[in-house]
């Protein structure tokens, strides 16, 4: 949890999970499966531009998040989340 946490950026936070990776420019793209409030996150970080740092969109269950938040807010009850971040 510690190198997900800190390297990748993704850190629990009262709202929800939040999702601000900080990475080597040249990885292109992370599949991370992340137990967070009883429910599973399937996380896919794009870098296609070969950045280190910033989120340029990213989706929740298909739906694209319009704020400029990088917080997967949490739904109760809810089991499963699929999220895809393209940094940028």
């Amino acid at each position: 949890v510690n190198v997900s946490q800190f390297i990748l950026g993704i850190q629990p936070e009262y709202t929800g999970l939040s999702i601000n990776p900080c990475i080597p420019s040249d990885f292109e793209q992370l599949q991370i499966k992340r137990y967070f409030r009883d429910a599973w996150y399937f996380i896919t970080i794009k870098n296609p531009n070969h950045v280190e740092k910033g989120i340029s969109s990213m989706t929740v269950d298909g739906k694209k998040v319009t704020t400029k938040t990088t917080i997967v807010p949490f739904e109760e009850g809810k089991k499963e989340y699929h999220v895809e971040v393209i940094m940028g």
